[in-house]
């Protein structure tokens, strides 16, 4: 399949108007301590707008980075990563996000996790996010496997083109990476490698970012659902109980008795409920204060009672086209 001695690996990571974030990457990349003739960096551009073009060449001028740059128009993310893939001249192909600064030791872990297990087919590596407090911070994280989160994985190029690529049908940036994984695992080994370390940066929470977050996954997951039911059902459960399960009901079931809280005076009953509220919402949130707890409250609890709306909704929507 691939040889024993250090392989070439191709680094594929697709952008859109993120210069300035992409640059950290390049620069991150550049200086590995793995060779730059055994390895290759491709940046698939999904049609920015910005000066990333400029950046990049002026990145090629300066440095020894074996770079590629293509530019694609708004294929969306799964389409990137293919025409990466396509693009590519490594045995293994390991992708990173336009905004996520790979270790040192990054490929020359890769390298070193496909020779010393020879029968695996993929590796998915320790994501985390910066320890520090941010208000209003949503973190990004796999620290025990098993989430294949496309900002730390890597696959046999000959594999992934026996699993058939990454679903282009998932035109939003939801599940097409645990859709392709599961393929992949179908016909070989992935494991996790701790060492394959990436440090995602923390995302900041609004109402409005977290709605577009909630109807990509909704109308993604659906998508997932319809192709495959019981590969979906298997590893995710039902869709309903996603959307409609019992964080959702908790949620609905604090607010009502907080209302009630206010109504009659109860102040402990206040505070007991806002924090009831804040723990069902607080999944892979960073909060420190009041400020931060009340910001992640607003940007969340909107959106979690707009769930099961919204599922029913695009649930409709989607089996009437």
């Amino acid at each position: 399949m691939i040889n024993q001695n250090k392989y070439k690996i191709s680094v594929v990571i697709g952008t859109f108007n993120r210069e300035e974030k992409l640059t950290h990457v390049l620069h991150a990349l550049e200086n590995q301590s793995f060779p730059k003739n055994n390895f290759e960096v491709i940046v698939v551009d999904d049609g920015s707008t910005d000066n990333t073009a400029k950046q990049i060449q002026k990145i090629k001028k300066e440095t020894d980075l074996n770079l590629k740059y293509i530019y694609q128009e708004n294929g969306r993310a799964a389409k990137a990563r293919n025409t990466g893939i396509k693009n590519a001249s490594g045995e293994i192909i390991a992708f990173t996000d336009d905004d996520c600064l790979p270790s040192h030791y990054w490929i020359e872990m890769i390298n070193r996790y496909f020779d010393d297990y020879p029968e695996i087919v993929g590796i998915e590596g320790c994501v985390v996010t910066s320890n520090k407090n941010f208000l209003g911070t949503h973190s990004v994280q796999n620290t025990s496997g098993d989430l294949y989160i496309t900002c730390n994985v890597a696959y046999v190029k000959e594999i992934i083109e026996k699993a058939g690529f990454f679903d282009e049908g998932f035109t939003l940036m939801h599940r097409e990476d645990s859709d392709f994984a599961l393929r992949v695992k179908k016909i070989g080994k992935i494991i996790f490698a701790p060492e394959v370390y990436v440090l995602h940066p923390p995302r900041e929470i609004s109402f409005f970012a977290e709605l577009k977050k909630l109807k990509t996954r909704i109308l993604m997951d659906l998508y997932f659902y319809k192709k495959t039911p019981k590969v979906f059902k298997e590893n995710f459960g039902s869709p309903i109980n996603t959307y409609i399960g019992i964080q959702t009901l908790v949620i609905y079931g604090s607010l009502a008795l907080f209302v009630a809280s206010i109504i009659t005076w109860q102040y402990l009953g206040i505070f007991a409920t806002i924090g009831l509220i804040y723990f069902f919402n607080a999944n892979g949130r960073q909060a420190k204060g009041i400020r931060s707890i009340l910001q992640n409250l607003i940007a969340d609890t909107p959106v979690h009672l707009l769930s099961p709306i919204l599922f029913l909704y695009y649930s409709i929507k989607t089996s009437m086209s």
